[in-house]
């Protein structure tokens, strides 16, 4: 038997031995509905996934921490299409004809104050405002840590909110 038929073994074991306990953690985290979901992801993920299997005494613990992260990411993913469906009933509701010019010098302005940051703050800035990532989530995508890209973001703001609190409207780079 080589590594990979190895492998499967032990994870259709896993799945017959602990898919119940991992049923009933989704359950109580993302209800019923959606249980099997996260279940078949955590398995399919533990089959997928390059890294040594743990030893059996370890492999619930290590599948919980499959379950969680697949638990996290199903919520994150429930909360944006929520957050799209309330903005997209919201427009629906509220179909108003846009003040073009305003609009356009917003733009401009954003834009600007991008320019005006160094590219991997700027992304940053983009993928935690209009992309909806965390931050952890946004650190992973530059490449950076996760305490890195709070401090970045933490100086950015605080630099925006300087800039909105003068009353010339030009961003200064400190």
């Amino acid at each position: 038997m080589d590594v990979m038929e190895q492998r499967r073994a032990a994870v259709g074991r896993w799945f017959r031995q602990y898919g119940p306990a991992i049923d009933r953690y989704a359950i109580r985290r993302v209800g019923r509905q959606r249980s099997g979901e996260v279940v078949s992801e955590v398995f399919a993920a533990v089959l997928a996934s390059p890294s040594a299997l743990p030893p059996e005494a370890e492999a619930l613990p290590w599948l919980y921490a499959f379950a969680r992260h697949k638990v996290l990411e199903l919520q994150a993913s429930l909360g944006r299409q929520s957050r799209l469906s309330t903005r997209l009933q919201t427009n629906d509701q509220h179909q108003q004809v846009p003040d073009t010019a305003s609009s356009v010098s917003s733009q401009a302005w954003v834009e600007a104050v991008l320019d005006q940051l160094p590219t991997d703050d700027a992304e940053l800035l983009r993928l935690v405002v209009w992309e909806d990532l965390d931050t952890a989530a946004a650190a992973k995508v530059l490449g950076i840590s996760p305490g890195a890209a709070r401090v970045r973001l933490h100086r950015i703001r605080r630099r925006l909110q300087q800039h909105l609190s003068t009353s010339d409207n030009t961003w200064r780079n400190p």
